[in-house]
């Protein structure tokens, strides 16, 4: 059974952190802590292989908001086309679906069968993450312009930002994807400043 470690950093950052309001600023976590934690590492969760497939794309995607049905068939076409969005061996993992600056959705297909799954985990997040320390990009294996990372050959997913509209729901989070879910690996909460934390109580 795959368990949900959670915990926050036991001491402050050593350097103080702008307060940059109330959306979620993801590199706000100390580089320093994140390299003190055993991280998961992608190539430590292997995609199954799978025999030759003739890929199969849904015909229509018949998501909750309908008035997003379109973007979203025009970004499972686009993630396809561009051979970049392969996950976990035979699945395809499509961002987008007219979501907004700042806020990220995605979905997943699987291209033996065309069916797309919603995993709630990845519904909305809301993250700005194009200013990422280079250091902590680098620990945790991940290019730094991205809110969700994943990869062809892995299971595992990683997601930086706040999980839906809740800011108790800010972190670092891993997933491994899993009897087609996305069950919980390790979440790690994210430091609030002082100031912050008063607000959000």
């Amino acid at each position: 059974m795959t368990l949900l470690s959670s915990w926050s950093f036991a001491h402050a950052c050593e350097r103080a952190h702008p307060d940059y309001g109330d959306y979620v600023q993801p590199w706000e976590f100390c580089d320093d802590d994140l390299m003190e934690q055993k991280l998961p590492r992608f190539d430590a969760f292997p995609a199954d292989k799978v025999d030759a497939f003739k890929p199969t794309l849904p015909k229509q995607y018949d998501g909750p908001n309908a008035e997003n049905n379109a973007a979203w068939m025009e970004a499972i076409q686009y993630a396809f086309k561009s051979g970049k969005s392969m996950f976990a061996g035979h699945y395809l993992f499509v961002e987008g679906g007219s979501c907004g600056g700042g806020c990220h959705r995605a979905i997943i297909v699987d291209l033996q069968n065309g069916k797309v799954y919603e995993p709630d985990e990845i519904g909305l997040v809301l993250a700005t993450v194009n200013s990422l320390p280079g250091t902590m990009c680098k620990t945790l294996d991940i290019d730094c312009h991205r809110a969700l990372s994943f990869r062809a050959n892995s299971k595992l997913v990683l997601v930086i930002g706040q999980l839906g509209e809740e800011a108790k729901r800010r972190g670092l989070y891993y997933f491994q994807w899993d009897d087609n879910k996305l069950k919980p690996i390790l979440k790690i909460d994210k430091l609030l400043n002082e100031k912050r934390q008063k607000r959000v109580k």
